[in-house]
């Protein structure tokens, strides 16, 4: 196994179980606020003021939020007052302003602003990111799947032909670390069709120019599409970092 595919297995999974946990935090999210809802009672409250907190960004510059401070009544008559989960920048809600809250009758200070961002919006949340995780890190590991698959059948299968060396370049499609891999490019004459025919290996993290040999690169590629193929550079030494 290459060390780029070792290293896009490794992404693939990992993003792949990244998304599994975001999608599981979303799914519990989800049950957490049903059952809150279900057993909860409505009541107006009143925005009696707007906490300010600071919180900081990547670059570590200060950012401050407003948190609304709600003052209600419960079923019972007793008063309450409670901290929104969410703040925002300008303040959401104003000094005064009749909002309606949703409240747990067993613990009234276990309550929350009555809006569908305020209860959904870590389960929406942890869902897109979990899809999007998940999506990418096993959308790699199908397509590594898929590749492996159809090496397996081109070796197998396909038509072995002898190539003639023709150059390294540098694939700059790709950079990992500010790093970019080599490619072997071989070209092969097709007498039949008189065609020229270009070749390019897999992605190789060292410099192989000192390690190609003098006679032919063998490539095997698909009789019925020559675009389909795979450059057999297991001559190659293994890297060792």
């Amino acid at each position: 196994m290459s060390q780029n595919n070792k290293f896009l297995i490794m992404f693939g999974s990992l993003f792949g179980v990244v998304g599994l946990g975001m999608l599981l935090g979303s799914w519990m999210a989800f049950t957490s606020t049903q059952k809150f809802l279900e057993n909860s009672e409505l009541s107006e409250g009143t925005v009696i003021s707007n906490e300010l907190h600071y919180s900081h960004d990547e670059e570590g510059n200060r950012e401050k939020y407003y948190y609304p401070i709600v003052e209600f009544q419960t079923q019972e008559g007793e008063n309450v007052k409670f901290e929104a989960d969410f703040g925002s920048y300008p303040p959401m809600y104003q000094v005064g302003e009749q909002i309606s809250i949703i409240y747990n009758p067993q613990n009234p200070t276990d309550a929350q602003i009555n809006s569908f961002w305020t209860l959904w919006f870590v389960s929406i949340l942890l869902l897109g990111m979990g899809g999007v995780f998940a999506s990418i890190g096993f959308g790699i590991l199908l397509s590594l799947y898929k590749a492996k698959k159809k090496l397996s059948n081109l070796l197998a299968n396909g038509q072995k032909i002898l190539t003639q060396f023709f150059g390294v370049q540098l694939n700059y499609s790709i950079s990992v670390n500010n790093r970019h891999p080599y490619q072997i490019i071989s070209q092969w004459f097709d007498p039949v069709n008189q065609e020229v025919h270009i070749f390019c290996s897999e992605n190789i993290w060292f410099n192989p120019e000192d390690f190609i040999p003098s006679q032919d690169i063998p490539v095997y590629v698909d009789p019925q599409n020559p675009k389909t193929y795979y450059m057999d550079i297991s001559f190659l030494p293994k890297m060792v970092k």
